[in-house]
Parts: structure tokens; sequence; C-alpha cells
């Protein structure tokens, strides 16, 4: 199953009477639905919930649109990180009704763009201003129709950005001048007996470092520099091991 994500954003306000559907309010929501889409594996109890990949971090959705109110003015200001833009929308709003002025549970209600607007410009002065509406819950939509090309954000790597990609290309460096070293062994038959347990341990613990920078790559709760650190070891060990090939004492010869 493919789905999008959708995320509120709350005004909360000091309790007041609507006149015109005789309830008692005190907040209002916006919904807004992003654009990315992501795959679920259907499990139970499964966590819906992602973050995606942008240049140089990974972050939640709604951290990326910031909403400000201003009381005064009864007007509302969107901040939006670069890489979102174009790609939300608003797709509803709610009200959250009380039973009467004392009360704190509420229960929120589905209204139209035309209600929310109405109570903004008639009640507005009773919401606080907030330079950065808070989220408090979110939802998904089922995505039916995914057209060739579309990215499914939650099948990338799991970091991915420009460090990292400098950092791999680093690895590949390092790795073709090991095999540039082993085609450089001109007469030699084989290694001598003494050099091949050392030899050995360079591979395990090579293919130990590589294991663990796939596992972290791909493993969203590790911190970056976890996944820098773990790079900088496997280059460092390719390094040390194409050093240790290059050394014409260890090689029987012709």
């Amino acid at each position: 199953m493919y789905y999008q994500l959708s995320y509120d954003k709350c005004m909360n306000a000091d309790s007041f009477f609507l006149v015109e559907s005789k309830e008692w309010v005190i907040g209002v929501s916006m919904i807004l639905r992003f654009t990315p889409i992501f795959s679920s594996f259907e499990v139970e109890n499964e966590d819906y919930e992602q973050t995606i990949q942008l240049r140089n971090t990974r972050s939640n959705l709604s951290n990326l649109v910031k909403i400000s109110y201003d009381n005064k003015s009864k007007s509302f200001s969107f901040s939006e990180h670069p890489e979102i833009k174009g790609k939300y929308e608003i797709i509803g709003y709610t009200k959250d009704l009380i039973r009467d002025r004392e009360s704190i549970l509420a229960e929120p209600t589905s209204i139209s763009k035309l209600e929310f607007d109405f109570i903004i410009e008639k009640y507005g002065h009773y919401f606080h201003s907030d330079s950065d509406l808070q989220n408090l819950s979110y939802s998904w939509d089922e995505v039916t129709n995914i057209e060739g090309g579309v990215i499914v954000e939650n099948k990338r790597v799991k970091h991915s950005n420009s460090l990292i990609d400098n950092l791999e290309n680093s690895l590949i460096i390092e790795k073709n001048r090991h095999e540039k070293a082993l085609g450089n062994r001109s007469g030699v038959t084989s290694m001598k007996d003494e050099y091949r347990s050392q030899c050995l341990k360079f591979m395990n613990e090579i293919e130990y470092l590589n294991n663990q920078k796939e596992f972290f790559l791909n493993y969203e709760k590790y911190e970056q520099d976890s996944i820098l650190d773990s790079y900088i070891q496997l280059i460092n060990e390719w390094s040390r091991f194409t050093k240790f090939i290059k050394k014409n004492e260890i090689y029987n010869h012709e």
C-alpha cells in the first residue's frame, strides 16, 4: 500500500461562544497534506509516520512548514523549507468544541474553509498569537495510482546527503587504489604463511565495517555522526590494507 501523510496545525483560543451555531469553541486547526509518497508493510501496529531525506538532513514533514498567526491583524504567515515548497496543500479545517466555558476536553469537528475563514474574521481576537502553530496529530491517506518514476520516500537510503556522497566517493577511490595495488604485484607467486592471518584479519574487519556502514545508512534512528564515523573507519581500514599488500617482503616470488 502507498500513502501520503497529513499533519494538523493547531490554534489555541480563550474559550468563546460561537453565536451562529450556539457552540463553545476553544481552538481551530488546519490540516496540511504533503505530496511525498511512502509505502506500508501492512503489518499490525505499524507506525505510518515517516521522515524524508533533504539535501543534508532528514526531517519530519510537519517541521518543514511553519505557520504563524497574529491575532491583531487576524492574519497567517507561512514559512516553508525550500525543498518542500509546492509539495503540500491545505485539505481541511476543524474547530475544537467544548461543553461549556469551563470545560477543557475538546472534540474536534470538521468544518469548511468558509466557516474557518468566518471564525477567524469574527472571532480571531480570541485566538492566541503564535509564531509556530503546534502539530498535535497526523493521519495518512492511501494512494492507489502510482505513476512510473515516482519516488517512494521510505524505499530510499535513509541517510543520503552531500556529505555522505563525498565519503562514498572517497571510499570508492580507496578501493580502486587497493585493486591497483593488487595488480602491480609482478613476480608474486603467493603470500608467505606468516602474513596470511594478518591479511585475513584485514578482510574480516573490512567486511564488519562495511556491514555496519550499510546498517547505519538504512536505519533511520542512527545519528549522522555515527554514519560519518563508520565511513571514516572503513576508508582508513582500506588504506591500511592497501599499504599492507604493497609490502614486498610479505610475498614469495618467482
